[in-house]
């Protein structure tokens, strides 16, 4: 089963520690797929509250960051290793609807 989390909140905020709680419910039985976009590109980027966790997932899972949205907050340079950068909202939405089997946003 693959399920799609889709993150827009910064690390700090709750939704992110809610994304947290239903993620460790998932992980060990899901193929995880994992997209930081909007406010959630914090998540993915180095010295931000929770990038420990995000990091392990990347090796571990799929992480992808929104190159526009890292772009937008000056964040471009600090990439996690293993996360990977997607440039159009459209090959979101396509990958969403065409592989995920459940999606979940925070």
């Amino acid at each position: 089963m693959k399920i799609g989390f889709i993150i827009t909140k910064t690390p700090h905020e709750e939704g992110f520690n809610n994304f947290i709680i239903l993620l460790n419910i998932y992980r060990a039985h899901a193929e995880i797929i994992i997209y930081l976009i909007g406010n959630g590109v914090y998540g993915g980027v180095h010295g931000h509250f929770h990038t420990d966790l995000i990091h392990f997932l990347a090796e571990n899972h799929s992480v992808s960051v929104s190159e526009n949205d890292l772009k937008a907050r000056g964040l471009g340079e600090n990439l996690i290793p293993g996360a990977k950068l997607f440039h159009d909202y459209d090959d979101l939405v396509v990958d969403l609807m065409e592989e995920m089997d459940q999606v979940f946003s925070f």
